[in-house]
């Protein structure tokens, strides 16, 4: 589902890509946490921040994009993270 997201925001359906990050968080509550979890928060904060960018709230960017860092790193898939800079420098732009 998170992915799902991903594939709505690259679509331009941003409000869709919003609702799929919630109903893929609200699975994600009821299930016990693991390694694939973290990294599937990362990406839902990601693509949640990507939403946002999109409608230009730039605090809401910025508070998604850093929990999608927090999760990332708790994950140790460091590949997002340099994904998730150029995200943020995008945001600047803004």
């Amino acid at each position: 589902m998170s992915r799902l997201a991903g594939i709505y925001n690259a679509l331009g359906k941003y409000d869709l890509a919003l609702k799929t990050a919630s109903e893929a968080e609200d699975v994600i509550k009821i299930l016990p946490l693991d390694s694939d979890l973290i990294y599937a928060q990362g990406i839902i904060a990601r693509e949640r921040g990507f939403a946002h960018l999109r409608f230009n709230k730039v605090k809401e960017v910025y508070d998604y994009f850093s929990e999608a860092k927090k999760n990332f790193r708790k994950s140790t898939l460091w590949v997002y993270l340099f994904c998730l800079k150029v995200h943020e420098a995008e945001s600047l732009s803004v």
